[in-house]
């Protein structure tokens, strides 16, 4: 290395020029001094280890170099690299150009491999951390994304290419500045992510225009699973209505049948003290003492100066303790409050007249005493009147209320005043009907003793059921009706009315309708009393039912839209596959049977490009695929414009079909290939490449029998055998540039076409008619020159064979 000096140093004297000039040291002069950097550094990093490890030995002096020792570091001599000043031109010349495109390409005595394995030997550092390969390679996700979604945007392009350091033309700015502008952020491979998802939509729509079966499909399903899962929902919410209904009804008939004996026992001291007049003489002599005694001077009082009679201990003791016997036994104490006797009609005895134990929590006294001596009868009250009146002559308990009484124990009606201290009472009424005894009544006599009457607060009585928590801990309301007679002092007319005798709180029992009530029959001593009990409408609906309607709802839609998307991917294999090959014959194969089909008459097509091999060789295999494929995509769109088939594409060959799989007559076939291939010639002479260059095809047609079909297992394909293919073929060889070379019978054909005339001209070389084919001879052929829409049978002028 120490006599000959580094192989870059020969380019000094182009470095010293661009110096002088003053524009500064270029790209290419800054990468050469980078090389020759590496290169010293080498060569003092492979001297140094070559002094420090290689020892000679003592035994042998004479050797010039001795032996390295093992695992010595064998010193290497860097190839040797000359550059003229017309190689380093060239080289800046090359590196001015795109950098996609650079290449070693001149013609100095510079090469690629010395140059690369100069460069590889000093740039042992390639795609390290710290060079822009290294960031590069360092990528975020999204950059990742971004090219994957460009790639399928714009599958031109080499997502996975990337700046080499090895190449010699690599530049660590132009790395960077291209790793830079590659990158992508999070939106911008959003924004590509969603033209991508757009994109597929949109295929997605257009597949379901062309197939109008899958939406109607679709909707009929979306119909049916939506009818069938509301008609279950509302099937099982009827069902908890029902369960629902059946419960409130269960705990209205335990709560009705509660009342009922609650109410019995509230009537049993009536009967107690009936029996004990009927059984004793106790009492016998009360009506006929009340009787003798005097009238109160107000008249409008009605009452009787009774007072001593019916305070006497030997009449009020013995009923007091008959009420309170009862009273004790039935667990009345605080809802049986006062209990009356009223022989011939005249209140008398009255159990607990001044009531205080009963109301001692309001620090209250319920007073009775001025009704002693009171006679009902005559009154001139209507309703007590009308209600003793009922209870003695048709000899029955009437019931009266409920009822009230206030600060000043009157009775009202009016149960919303704020001065009540009994809020609700009934008043119960039994007859005691006793022989010897008579009681004139409307100018009728009665066997009659009298009455007896008891009051009870009703409005305890339904604290002490528990009936709120009972109902409202199922969220049930209720009402409880009986049929009362009222009299009307307007109409002086008695009318029947059902009166509420119990409900849910705050009135909620008048939301209650027929389609979410239950009745429910109570049979008491009062008569038949009706319990309604049932739930608002809105909540005996369930509390899932709105959900679960909105989820069949979704749910079949998304089933429904499942199913379509299904659908559309399975039209889309579909018509995949019968781009691939006839539909009849993939029905055969789905069936398992050989697809093998005659065809008598059919026409062929081939063209290929004429000097592809070349053409091929100055361009990347990436080019060279893009252009075949916008070339045969506009050849796929005269395909189906011209009805006839595509049966393959090898290379740069294109092979088309008239008259098979879709047969036809063997006219209307070979007038199809032949507008086909005429438009294929048109378009040929427009289309350029992305890089502006014109291309050339030839064309061939023939015309005769065939037989297609698919043979083997594996990547079955849609084939076609017989003469008739390797005879278009060898007119598609035999053709010249930009013409369209057809046979025989192909010509015969077309003069039978029933659209339209061809002009069609002779093929002459010299003075020889047709062309050599191989394994025919000399063959007759015809140039397929233009064609005109036929207007008349015959032939027009201008149209004449040439």
């Amino acid at each position: 290395m120490s006599g000959q000096g580094h192989p870059l140093d020969r380019v000094a004297s182009t470095e010293s020029t661009d110096n002088e000039s003053g524009t500064g040291p270029s790209l290419v002069d800054l990468q050469l001094q980078r090389w020759r950097e590496r290169g010293e550094a080498s060569q003092t990093s492979s001297a140094t280890t070559s002094e420090v490890e290689a020892e000679p030995e003592p035994e042998q002096p004479a050797e010039p170099e001795p032996e390295p020792e093992a695992g010595a570091v064998e010193q290497t001599q860097p190839p040797s690299v000359t550059f003229d000043a017309a190689a380093v031109e060239a080289m800046k010349t090359v590196h001015n150009t795109d950098p996609g495109q650079r290449r070693l390409s001149m013609g100095s005595n510079v090469t690629w491999s010395t140059l690369s394995s100069s460069n590889s030997s000093a740039g042992s550092s390639s795609g390290s951390s710290d060079s822009p390969f290294g960031l590069y390679r360092r990528t975020n996700i999204w950059t990742k994304i971004a090219e994957k979604a460009r790639a399928e945007k714009d599958p031109w392009t080499d997502p996975e290419a990337v700046p080499d350091e090895d190449d010699p033309w690599y530049d660590a700015a132009d790395a960077a500045e291209q790793a830079d502008a590659e990158r992508a952020t999070c939106w911008e491979a959003l924004g590509l992510l969603c033209d991508q998802k757009k994109a597929s939509f949109a295929r997605t729509f257009r597949t379901l225009r062309s197939h109008p079966s899958i939406v109607l499909t679709s909707l009929l399903l979306f119909a049916v699973l939506t009818t069938a899962g509301l008609l279950a929902t509302r099937q099982m919410a009827a069902s908890y209505e029902t369960a629902m209904l059946d419960a409130a009804h269960d705990v209205g008939v335990e709560t009705a049948q509660w009342f009922s004996d609650e109410f019995d026992k509230l009537l049993m001291p009536m009967f107690t003290v009936s029996q004990f007049v009927k059984m004793t003489g106790s009492f016998r002599a009360l009506p006929d003492k009340l009787a003798m005694a005097e009238q109160e001077p107000d008249e409008e009082a009605r009452k009787r100066l009774v007072n001593e009679v019916c305070t006497d201990p030997e009449y009020l003791l013995p009923f007091k303790q008959i009420v309170d016997g009862i009273r004790q036994d039935a667990n009345l104490s605080g809802v049986l409050f006062n209990v009356r006797l009223s022989p011939g009609a005249t209140t008398c005895l009255i159990d607990r007249a001044t009531n205080e134990d009963d109301y001692a929590d309001i620090d209250w006294t319920y007073d009775s005493t001025g009704e002693i001596g009171r006679n009902w009868l005559g009154s001139g009250h209507p309703m007590m009147e009308a209600i003793i009146r009922q209870t003695l002559l048709d000899d029955v308990v009437t019931v009266a209320g409920p009822m009230a009484f206030d600060a000043n124990s009157n009775p009202t009606m009016d149960m919303t005043r704020d001065d009540l201290n009994i809020k609700e009472f009934f008043c119960a009424h039994l007859a005691i009907n006793l022989p010897g005894y008579e009681l004139r009544i409307d100018d009728e006599v009665r066997p009659t003793y009298g009455y007896v009457q008891v009051f009870f607060d009703w409005a305890r009585l339904k604290e002490r059921s528990g009936i709120y928590d009972r109902f409202g801990d199922h969220g049930i309301l209720f009402k409880l009706t009986r049929s009362d007679t009222m009299y009307d002092a307007d109409t002086d007319t008695y009318n029947d009315k059902e009166v509420v005798i119990a409900q849910s709180p705050d009135g909620g029992a008048s939301v209650l309708v027929d389609e979410s009530t239950e009745l429910v029959p109570v049979a008491t001593s009062n008569g038949e009393w009706i319990m309604h009990v049932g739930y608002p409408p809105a909540f005996l609906r369930p509390a899932w039912y709105a959900g679960l309607m909105a989820a069949v709802v979704i749910m079949s839609f998304l089933l429904s839209a499942a199913v379509a998307l299904v659908l559309v991917e399975k039209s889309r294999n579909r018509d995949l596959l019968y781009k691939m090959m006839p539909p009849g014959a993939v029905r055969k194969l789905h069936r398992g049977q050989t697809v093998v089909e005659r065809f008598h008459n059919v026409t062929i097509f081939f063209s290929d490009i004429v000097g592809f091999t070349t053409l091929a060789g100055e361009m990347t295999p990436l080019e060279v695929m893009r252009m075949l494929n916008e070339l045969y995509v506009g050849f796929d769109k005269l395909v189906e414009k011209h009805g006839v088939y595509k049966v393959e594409t090898i290379g740069d060959a294109y092979m088309v079909i008239g008259g098979a799989p879709d047969r036809c007559s063997a006219a209307e076939a070979a007038e199809r290939v032949a507008l086909f291939a005429l438009d294929a010639l048109d378009f040929v002479k427009t289309y350029r490449t992305h890089r502006g260059e014109q291309i050339f095809i030839r064309a061939g047609l023939a015309s005769g029998s065939v037989v297609a079909g698919v043979v083997g297992d594996k990547m079955p394909r849609y084939c076609f055998f017989g003469d008739t293919v390797n005879f278009a073929s060898r007119m598609e060889s035999t053709s010249k540039r930009g013409r369209i070379q057809a046979s025989d019978l192909t010509k015969h054909l077309l003069r039978e076409a029933p659209n339209h005339h061809f002009l069609c001209e002779e093929r002459r070389e010299g003075n020889q008619v047709g062309v050599e084919v191989k394994g025919k001879g000399l063959t007759h052929t015809w140039w397929i020159r233009k064609s005109k829409e036929r207007t008349c049978p015959t032939v027009d002028k201008g149209f004449q064979d040439l």
